[in-house]
């Protein structure tokens, strides 16, 4: 683990830690699947339109487009996960959103299709659904990747700005900005010890939300695939 003045360096996603009695409950997905729960769709639609829109806003589309994009990707995941079984071995589940939002992107782009055609987009999602994961070197891949991992980041930290106090949140947003121990200490009137105490309580709640959310989706793919 970094020094105290090392802000930048933030939760890793790589070995989540689900908390106890986590994966006992229903996945998000199998409500999903279940097609006849409009709740569990708009949990869904409200947990990753942001991830898609970004993405989509980082490959050069405009606010509009995006938005439109990212409407179509959840269009054709909506009509698509109900009747699908995924294979785990294949591809997490956030390679399939993946892949459906390139597809959907790809074409959206051309532009010689009617504004209302490009919105339908037929996009072939049994193949979407059955592709393997992105091969190493894949440039897109890497930066949908790099997406989702600040997207999961921004969730946790809503959800931890929800449940610490004010000044802890604030410690823990300077130390990210890049501030050091002591500027921090002095701004709030506050000790050296207290400040590093503060960073380490709320990077210690992400590691943990972070973690939680990664295995909740691993067990999408896990469920699944049964």
């Amino acid at each position: 683990m970094s020094a105290p003045d090392q802000p930048h360096d933030q939760p890793t996603l790589a070995q989540p830690r689900p908390a106890a009695g986590m994966l006992t409950r229903a996945s998000l997905l199998s409500r999903v699947r279940s097609n006849g729960d409009p709740a569990a769709w708009a949990e869904f639609e409200s947990r990753y339109r942001d991830l898609i829109y970004r993405f989509c806003l980082s490959r050069g589309l405009q606010h509009a487009d995006a938005e439109d994009c990212a409407q179509a990707v959840l269009i054709n995941l909506f009509r698509a996960l109900p009747t699908f079984r995924y294979d785990r071995t294949k591809g997490r589940f956030r390679d399939y959103v993946y892949r459906c939002t390139r597809s959907v992107m790809s074409k959206f782009s051309d532009k010689s299709r009617p504004a209302a055609a490009r919105f339908v987009l037929d996009v072939d999602m049994a193949e979407v659904l059955t592709w393997n994961a992105p091969a190493a070197g894949d440039h897109l891949a890497q930066q949908w990747e790099q997406e989702w991992i600040a997207h999961h980041m921004r969730r946790a930290m809503d959800t931890v700005r929800a449940h610490v106090e004010p000044q802890t949140m604030q410690i823990f947003e300077a130390c990210l900005a890049g501030r050091t121990t002591a500027e921090i200490a002095r701004e709030l009137s506050a000790t050296e010890a207290a400040v590093t105490k503060a960073r380490q309580r709320v990077r210690d709640r992400l590691e943990t939300i972070i973690a939680e959310q990664v295995a909740e989706e691993d067990q999408l793919d896990n469920e699944a695939s049964a």
